[in-house]
């Protein structure tokens, strides 16, 4: 699922959000709006708070050609 279909659907507040991963919540709405990339190094914390209906997969929509190059 992704993150802004979670926050949709279970009514969070993208601020509220934004602080409980520490991200802040302007450069947050800007990755849900797609203008920015969440940094790695919140996948997994995103990932536990949503308990896990988003996965990191989800979470590196438009990285895909970087990770596919990565594994050959």
């Amino acid at each position: 699922m992704k993150l802004k279909d979670y926050i949709k659907k279970y009514g969070f507040r993208k601020g509220w959000f934004a602080d409980q991963i520490g991200i802040h919540p302007t450069f947050f709405s800007d990755c849900l709006g797609g203008r920015r990339r969440i940094p790695r190094k919140y996948w997994k914390k995103i990932v536990e708070l949503t308990q896990k209906k988003v996965k990191i997969e989800d979470l590196f929509d438009g990285e895909e050609g970087h990770h596919k190059n990565a594994r050959s």
